[in-house]
């Protein structure tokens, strides 16, 4: 479950650094490359809570993340997002609800004596509030729409990263607990 997440957040991240790298270009071109990137995040997501439920030790958080993820990029795939003023708005939500996800899954790691989890709990956090920030300030326009993507799909990857950097962790603790 450790390796598949980073290697989502890697993805994420790597998404949003081609955005800022080509944020001349419009949504229209970008949007296939954004919904395989949030595809493959969703399925991995799913996929390694799958794993981890074999193994008594899956989170309901990720899976939640996962499978709205999955669902958000088909609209994304088929270019189904109407006008380019509704695209930071779409994006906001899915990184206010990620992030929120995140958070919520450092609190719980938390409780298994993780002592990293303050830096899952902030780039959770900040992903939300990234999420937020586009409700406030939706910035339209070509360059601005792509540019904002690729921040918010940096502070996505970035997040999803250090959720999987404690995964091991986590699942070690439970599992000594368990046998106690």
């Amino acid at each position: 479950m450790k390796l598949v997440t980073i290697i989502s957040g890697v993805i994420l991240t790597l998404t949003g650094i081609y955005c800022i790298i080509r944020s001349g270009t419009t949504y229209a071109a970008m949007a296939f490359v954004l919904g395989i990137a949030m595809l493959i995040h969703g399925v991995m997501s799913i996929a390694s809570c799958a794993t981890e439920k074999r193994q008594g030790y899956a989170s309901g958080y990720v899976l939640a993340d996962g499978a709205v993820t999955l669902v958000l990029s088909v609209p994304v795939l088929a270019n189904l997002l109407a006008t380019e003023a509704v695209v930071p708005i779409f994006f906001g939500m899915w990184l206010l609800f990620s992030g929120t996800m995140h958070a919520l899954q450092a609190i719980v790691v938390k409780g298994f004596g993780e002592r990293n989890w303050r830096l899952g709990l902030t780039f959770g956090l900040l992903a939300a509030v990234v999420g937020i920030s586009c409700f406030a300030r939706p910035i339209t326009g070509k360059t601005a729409t792509v540019l904002l993507l690729g921040i918010y799909f940096i502070a996505q990857g970035i997040s999803v990263t250090v959720l999987g950097l404690h995964f091991k962790k986590h699942t070690k603790r439970l599992r000594r607990k368990e046998a106690e």
